[in-house]
């Protein structure tokens, strides 16, 4: 869960750390992958303005004769990506966001009003393995990044 940090109050612009890559063990991450990856959705969203993210505030569990089901809510925009880039030496996809004037938006900006911490708690990136032909090594690949959401945590002590 990556933290991000106020750039600017007057325009709701935070930057941080959007996910960190960790390979599994014996796999080695193909960080041209991520970067093709970061690059392809800075083309077709980012610079388009599309890479529209959500407030997560958890899971709806629906009971069902099969059991309990995790509904997803299809949520309105809080936040709109303005800038994604590799961070190599930290493994990580880092970035800029700039919350929108919508309801959930409205939400984030209260809340970091009143010292509320946001982080990106959910990647939505699709990653495989795959064996490099030259070192016979295990290769980590990420293959599309589809999005994120954001969360809202205070951990202040009330007393």
């Amino acid at each position: 869960m990556g933290k991000l940090n106020v750039v600017s109050y007057k325009d709701f612009v935070l930057e941080g750390e959007f996910e960190r890559i960790k390979a599994p063990d014996k796999t080695v991450l193909d960080e041209e992958s991520v970067i093709t990856a970061i690059k392809k959705f800075k083309d077709e969203k980012v610079s388009l303005g599309y890479a529209l993210g959500t407030l997560n505030e958890g899971f709806l569990v629906m009971p069902t004769e099969d059991g309990d089901q995790v509904v997803e809510e299809n949520r309105p925009p809080a936040f709109m990506i303005i800038d994604i880039q590799w961070n190599s030496e930290r493994k990580s996809i880092v970035g800029t966001v700039i919350i929108l004037d919508s309801p959930d938006g409205e939400k984030i900006k209260n809340a970091i009003m009143q010292g509320t911490e946001c982080y990106i708690s959910y990647a939505d990136t699709d990653s495989y393995l795959a064996k490099d032909e030259n070192s016979s090594s295990v290769l980590l690949k990420i293959s599309e990044i589809r999005g994120f959401k954001i969360s809202i945590m205070s951990f202040h002590n009330t007393i």
